[in-house]
């Protein structure tokens, strides 16, 4: 089963068209999740006009598995939250 999204993941970033900042690597270790989660909280808020907390905790595990030496790419995060969001990802 993970190949089979691992394969729908990769013609989803082959077909989509993503900012050039996407680009630039960020050293997440250095980012205090902590002090991200009330901004990120607030955004999911602002763009979906309710107070999910399940999408919410989803982006801060998304964004932790940086920390976990997986490479943090906004490309999948934005394909990952896209569910939860629909149109709204691209502008988080």
């Amino acid at each position: 089963q993970n190949l089979r999204f691992e394969d729908k993941e990769k013609k989803l970033l082959k077909s989509m068209k993503f900012p050039n900042h996407f680009a630039s690597k960020v050293e997440i270790r250095k980012v205090s999740l902590e002090l991200m989660r009330p901004w990120v909280t607030k955004r999911i808020t602002e763009l979906l006009g309710v107070e999910d907390e399940i999408v919410v905790d989803y982006c801060i595990t998304l964004l932790q598995e940086g920390l976990e030496g997986k490479e943090l790419d906004p490309r999948r995060i934005q394909i990952n939250l896209q569910g939860f969001m629909a149109r709204k990802a691209p502008i988080f």
